[in-house]
């Protein structure tokens, strides 16, 4: 009712680079449909984790100034990921790249890699 879809947070992103980085296909659609920026860039570089339903590893990805909504998505290889991928693609979404994956990580080395403590490897 009136919300700009187009709108930008503190990190740069609007709300089809979080529905696209949670593999939200309805949000996407809608969003879409709504008249959001298929190829809208982020104004910032953030850091963000998610875990990769496959293995229940835990990915750390680095999202560059000029991220897309596809980039955003492009990490996640599940069915649904899959279908929210087609649909930017098929609305004209381009990827500019901007993603760096800083690590992988599982479990307690998560958090020994998250908090730098690498000392406790060794007790």
């Amino acid at each position: 009712h009136g919300a700009d879809v187009n709108a930008v947070d503190a990190n740069g992103w609007t709300p089809l680079h979080y529905a696209a980085f949670d593999s939200n296909y309805y949000s996407c659609k809608g969003l879409i449909e709504s008249g959001s920026d298929i190829n809208a860039q982020s104004t910032k570089t953030v850091k963000k984790e998610r875990q990769d339903e496959s293995n229940n590893n835990y990915d750390v990805y680095r999202y560059e100034a000029g991220s897309t909504p596809l980039d955003l998505e492009n990490q996640t290889v599940t069915r649904t990921a899959k279908n929210v991928r087609k649909l930017l693609e098929d609305h004209g979404a381009k990827s500019n790249n901007k993603v760096n994956n800083l690590w992988t990580h599982a479990g307690p080395m998560y958090l020994v890699e998250a908090i730098g403590h690498w000392t406790l490897l060794s007790l």
